[in-house]
C-alpha cells in the first residue's frame, strides 16, 4: 500500500510536470489560476487544543510525550484552558481496542492524526461546518496484536513528525 504522503508527492510531482505554471505558488497569475496550497497554511497552533486518542492507562503519559514533541520545534498549543467547543482540535489516535467476542487477542488498532476545524464555504459563506482540514495517518483501522507502550510511542512521534514537517513547509518555518 502506496504510504497517504508519497501518493501526494508524487502527484503534485505529475501536476507540475504537465503543467507547471497552474501550480507553483509563485506564478505571478495565481490570482487567476487554481494553486496548491496547504491546509495548515496560517494555522495558529496557540488556538488548537491538542488532544490525544489512546488507552487510559497511557493518556498523560502519550499527551505529555506530543506536547514535548511539538515544543522541540518551538511549536506550542494553549495547554492552560479546557477544550471550548468548535475550537480546532488536532487529535492524534494511536488507539487500539480488542475485537468483541472474537477471543483472538486481536484487535483494532488506530493510527492517525487529523486536525478538526470549523470551515466557512464560499458557496454558504454564513454556515460553518466542522470539518477534517488535515490528516495523516492510516485512514482505518488495521488488525493486530495490543502494541507495546514502546510502539504506541514511535507511532505518535512518526505521525507528529509528519504533521511539523507539513505545518512547517506550510508556514516558512524551517530549521
Amino acid at each position: 500500500m502506496i504510504n497517504q504522503r508519497l501518493a501526494f508527492v508524487l502527484l503534485v510531482s505529475v501536476l507540475l510536470l504537465l503543467n507547471p505554471k497552474e501550480f507553483l505558488i509563485d506564478n505571478p497569475s495565481a490570482a487567476q489560476a487554481e494553486i496548491l496550497r496547504s491546509t495548515l497554511l496560517g494555522l495558529d497552533l496557540a488556538k488548537v487544543y491538542l488532544f490525544v486518542e489512546t488507552e487510559y492507562q497511557y493518556d498523560e503519559r502519550l499527551r505529555n510525550r506530543a506536547i514535548s514533541r511539538f515544543a522541540t520545534k518551538k511549536l506550542l498549543f494553549n495547554t492552560s484552558t479546557a477544550y471550548k467547543e468548535g475550537d480546532p482540535l488536532l487529535r492524534v489516535t494511536v488507539n487500539w481496542r480488542e475485537i468483541d467476542g472474537a477471543g483472538l487477542k486481536k484487535g483494532l488498532y488506530y493510527r492517525k492524526i487529523e486536525l478538526a476545524e470549523n470551515v466557512v464555504s464560499e458557496r454558504t459563506p454564513r454556515i460553518r461546518a466542522w470539518a477534517i482540514t488535515a490528516s495523516y495517518g492510516l485512514p482505518e483501522p488495521i488488525v493486530s496484536d495490543r502494541p507495546t507502550i514502546e510502539q504506541l510511542e514511535r507511532d505518535l512521534d512518526s505521525l507528529i513528525d509528519g504533521f511539523i514537517q507539513d505545518y512547517s513547509y506550510a508556514n516558512g518555518k524551517r530549521d
